[in-house]
């Protein structure tokens, strides 16, 4: 059972953190139930892929090569 450090702080078991998909970086929240129970809310960033698919296009993906190729152009101050 994890103990409260000195700085406030508990780990949270592998088996939790596993079960939960929690993630370096994920935010979590503590809400008091009662006087006796914690309930932990996790709060994740969203990552890339979770915006996939949220923008629809006319136009076919170029591909990551072509992207940083006129990435690499507007860098140098080209024009595409």
């Amino acid at each position: 059972m994890p103990q409260l450090s000195s700085k406030g702080q508990v780990t949270i078991p592998a088996n939790v953190r596993e079960k939960m998909n929690l993630k370096r970086g994920d935010a979590v929240e503590f809400e008091i139930v009662g006087n006796k129970y914690l309930r932990l809310k996790v709060n994740r960033k969203p990552s890339p892929q979770d915006f996939y698919g949220a923008l629809k296009s006319d136009k076919p993906f170029p591909g990551k090569d072509e992207l940083r190729r006129q990435a690499g152009k507007n860098l140098e101050g080209k024009d595409n």
